[in-house]
């Protein structure tokens, strides 16, 4: 006498997509910061 299959909420699936779609939006922002530390870095060697 299982339980059938949950059937998610409407709010669950639109919070689901939200969290997956931070993802791309974070995305350029972390190569940003790569980028920028990849210049201290390169600018910190130089001066060495």
């Amino acid at each position: 006498m299982g339980a059938g299959p949950d059937i998610p909420s409407k709010f669950e699936t639109a919070f689901e997509v939200v969290v997956f779609a931070s993802r791309w939006i974070q995305a350029p922002l972390y190569a940003g910061l790569i980028i920028a530390e990849l210049l201290y870095a390169y600018k910190f060697l130089t001066e060495l």
